[in-house]
């Protein structure tokens, strides 16, 4: 039995009436919220322990010629995005590797932002939040 798109529950279609009895359909994949679940939770953690002023100095060439304060979840955000050399992140075309890999890398920044070992940190997000 067919299903009628106003049956259809799926996030992932998108459908647009174009004259009576045609639909425009458009199917998005949905975000892998396991993943983004995770990340953003060691984005919370990062940020939370955090000092109050925190800034990280960009350098060209061994000078110093910003100094960019970290005060959100979106610039510390975009820090992370910064650190691994990507402009956006698609959690919804990720494999299980590909995440391991990113969240590892991610683990690192963290590790390094707060000055603390990996196995402190893993130890510490287990219980945060």
């Amino acid at each position: 039995m067919a299903k009628f798109l106003s049956e259809i529950s799926d996030n992932r279609i998108l459908s647009e009436k174009v004259k009576d009895g045609e639909y425009m359909v458009e199917l998005k994949k949905p975000r892998n919220y396991r993943f983004l679940k995770k990340y953003f939770k060691l984005i919370d953690f990062t940020l939370y322990h955090l000092p109050e002023i925190f800034e990280y100095s960009v350098s060209l060439f061994g000078v110093e010629i910003a100094k960019v304060p970290i005060t959100s979840k979106d610039s510390l955000h975009g820090l992370f995005k910064y650190f691994m050399g990507v402009e956006t992140i698609s959690f919804a075309g990720m494999t299980e590797d590909e995440f391991s890999e990113f969240y590892s890398k991610a683990l690192d920044i963290c590790c390094r932002i707060l000055g603390a070992k990996e196995e402190d940190v893993i130890r510490e997000l287990v219980s945060f939040m």
